[in-house]
């Protein structure tokens, strides 16, 4: 049990931070030098590595002039990296999902008012294109059909009276007046007939007052709202949800800070926790709105391979490949001085380092972009910037 020099009696002890913790608070220079005075007089004589006590550590504090000197063994303490924009091949990780593409989910929903007579599937029941799914009763669609029956006939009327017309002109007793009138006539009735015909095309199969609801594609039941003797109106929503999961893509969110560094055609890597092998695709598309709660923009990633086993739900995470990230460093490089503002130390020369003021951008992985303040070539403190500020907060 070795006893510590009477000095550090009268310095106040600093609070350590917990193992493996990248926030640390500084501590004052009095404070530093009494924690490795202590350090060095109980550690030596056991062979321990001990960090480097302040006054050894440096000439001229950094608190006063941003410059540091550094004598001896204290060096190795220190780790530096040289600056070399883009050198590295950096991926940024998005939270993502497996969701159906537009054109493999289908919501299908009742054209008109009316009541569920028979229910043909449940959820989870496999269907093809064409396939009953629902058959209503609705006396709109009985009218709608009647309406385009009537019309039809009115038109048929309205075209033998032309032809009669014609006839009559042709022996000397027809006017020209009729002839336009009955014209016209067919216009209007034409109309009508067309627009009929749009409205009985939108209510499906069936005749009179049944109309059947048939499934557009092939795929699984989702969803099913509806059920036997249940009124159904207009547009209340879908009443039945039929989706393809062979037919997936993946849709990760880019946060607002990061939508500068990913494009079109960028090489993304996916983990999904079904999967033990990670799968590859591309962006086919970035999202043009930010969600105003996320802050995040959707982007849609197209996989290499068709994959069956997709399924609309799972969770991922998307590895997106940034090619032109400029200048990086790693995180645990850059300090945040008063709790807002951010630096890092530059060696000028072997043992002399400075604090540099740094803006610094998106964050990649383990690293961080450096929109200001640093240019290539420069040899960054990457290990042991804390130890050199006695003003700085914490790491970032």
């Amino acid at each position: 049990m070795c006893s510590a020099p009477a000095v550090i009696d009268a310095v106040p002890f600093p609070a350590l931070p917990a193992p493996g913790s990248r926030s640390r608070r500084s501590m004052s220079l009095p404070g530093a030098v009494a924690l490795f005075t202590m350090l060095v007089g109980c550690g030596a004589h056991a062979g321990e590595a001990v960090e480097p006590n302040a006054t050894e550590l440096a000439e001229t504090p950094a608190t006063e002039t941003g410059h540091v000197s550094l004598r001896g063994p204290s060096r190795e303490f220190i780790e530096v990296e040289t600056i070399a924009a883009g050198a590295e091949a950096l991926e940024l990780r998005l939270p993502a999902r497996v969701v159906f593409r537009e054109e493999a989910l289908a919501r299908i929903g009742a054209p008109v008012s009316g009541r569920v007579m028979e229910v043909h599937v449940g959820v989870g029941d496999h269907v093809v294109a064409g396939q009953a799914l629902i058959t209503l009763r609705s006396p709109e669609a009985a009218a709608s059909r009647a309406s385009l029956a009537s019309g039809t006939a009115s038109l048929n009327a309205a075209r033998r009276a032309v032809e009669r017309v014609h006839r009559m002109m042709s022996d000397g007793v027809g006017t020209e007046r009729e002839l336009v009138e009955t014209e016209a006539r067919v216009a209007e009735l034409e109309a009508d007939v067309a627009r009929a015909r749009a409205t009985v095309g939108l209510l499906g199969s069936g005749g009179g007052a049944t109309l059947v609801l048939r499934s557009p594609l092939e795929g699984i039941v989702l969803s099913r709202t509806a059920t036997a003797g249940g009124a159904v109106a207009e547009g209340e929503g879908p009443l039945v949800e039929v989706g393809d999961p062979g037919r997936s893509w993946i849709e990760a969110d880019l946060y607002e800070r990061d939508l500068d560094l990913v494009h079109d055609g960028e090489a993304v890597r996916v983990s999904l926790l079904s999967h033990a092998e990670p799968v590859h695709g591309a962006v086919v598309r970035v999202g043009a709105v930010v969600d105003p709660v996320t802050r995040a923009a959707p982007i849609r990633i197209e996989l290499d391979e068709l994959m069956p086993t997709l399924r609309p739900g799972m969770v991922a995470w998307a590895f997106v490949a940034v090619d032109d990230a400029g200048i990086t460093v790693p995180t645990r490089s850059v300090l945040v001085v008063d709790g807002r503002s951010y630096a890092v130390f530059v060696e000028e020369e072997d043992g002399a380092f400075v604090r540099r003021s740094v803006e610094i951008g998106s964050s990649i992985g383990e690293r961080v972009q450096i929109r200001s303040g640093l240019m290539p070539g420069d040899r960054v403190v990457v290990r042991g910037a804390l130890l050199l500020d006695g003003a700085a907060d914490f790491l970032l």
